[in-house]
């Protein structure tokens, strides 16, 4: 079978086995769809480093197409997404009821082949009312709904995005089922800036404009936002994300900006202004609250490319090229459409 392998700049198939079953509580899944996500972005710009083995992909859905002696949660047939990590439910944080947090998780960061296999437990059943490219776009969805728990949006408050990308734009349309004032995205993209007005934003800013900072405030009435979401993963949006923050307000940096980054953070203004800041880690805890609230978000509008797997460097060529939202590599083939 065929594998992507992704390192710095640095992308292309490679032959392997396909995998077997290797113990009764193990599921083997044909993998459909792909996506590709910041940490990948991250790799391939040579801001992290490649796995040791070259593999890559977290974000996936499949169909199940053999099951071990003992698997009872899932049968062949079955469209299915991963869990990006499973908890070991032994270690002090297991035990403090805090899995996500696990000192001791297993992993699964090679899902861009055509086969995978792995235990039961890491698989999220997907359900009949979602397509196998809205399930590929489920551990995302649980990030941006991570990161909405932390913006605390409520009634009469507002919120700015900084950055139109997938992820800027799925927690859009996230916050679009709050009953919040107003949201408001940033993005130097009009094909961006477009997508953001149709998916319900209220006001859309180019960051690069000579008045941007003065009409995104006057949009707040002057006082800031309520919620500020930097997901743009630019370090310079870092340092302005702060200074359009209200008082009393949260700011999530959602984007991955290398891992050496250290943001520079006036403390005193952080006090005047009594906010909250803030990250967002991956959730284990959310996945089946993920794929209830999928089938209201049209998540599919999100994809504004797919490339056949075998174009792989061709499709993060293009996501490095910034124009696109989500890009996703397409596994299918006749046998398995859906």
């Amino acid at each position: 079978m065929k594998a992507v392998y992704l390192e710095w700049e640095n992308v292309g198939l490679e032959d392997c086995p396909e995998p077997k079953l290797r113990t009764p509580f193990d599921v083997k899944v044909k993998i459909c769809y792909a996506s590709i996500c910041g940490y990948d972005m991250m790799v391939y710009r040579g801001a992290a480093s490649p796995a040791p083995d070259r593999s890559v992909g977290h974000e996936s859905s499949g169909i199940v197409v053999e099951v071990g002696a003992q698997v009872t949660s899932f049968c062949p047939g079955d469209h299915v997404t991963f869990h990006l990590f499973i908890p070991c439910g032994t270690c002090i944080m297991c035990r403090r009821n805090m899995p996500s947090y696990c000192t001791d998780s297993q992993s699964n960061s090679s899902q861009m082949r055509e086969y995978v296999v792995c235990d039961q437990s890491f698989l999220q059943l997907l359900g009949p009312k979602l397509s196998l490219k809205a399930g590929c776009l489920i551990e995302p969805l649980t990030m941006g709904m991570r990161c909405l728990e932390k913006a605390n949006l409520s009634s009469g408050r507002n919120a700015l995005i900084l950055g139109g990308g997938a992820m800027g734009l799925l927690m859009l349309k996230l916050i679009k089922l709050h009953p919040i004032a107003s949201v408001a995205v940033a993005d130097p993209s009009p094909k961006k800036r477009e997508l953001a007005l149709s998916f319900g934003s209220d006001a859309v800013f180019d960051p690069f404009a000579p008045e941007f900072f003065k009409n995104a405030m006057d949009f707040s009435d002057s006082l800031g936002y309520d919620s500020v979401i930097e997901a743009s993963a630019s370090q310079s949006s870092t340092k302005l994300a702060f200074h359009f923050l209200g008082r009393g307000g949260h700011l999530v940096y959602f984007g991955l900006y290398g891992m050496n980054y250290e943001l520079p953070l006036n403390l005193f203004n952080l006090y005047w202004k009594d906010a909250f800041v803030s990250a967002v880690y991956p959730s284990f805890t959310i996945f089946q609250n993920a794929v209830d609230i999928a089938p209201r978000l049209a998540l599919e509008e999100l994809i504004t490319a797919v490339f056949p797997f075998e174009c792989a460097a061709d499709a993060f060529r293009e996501k490095a090229g910034g124009k696109h939202a989500k890009v996703m590599l397409d596994f299918t083939d006749g046998r398995f459409k859906g």
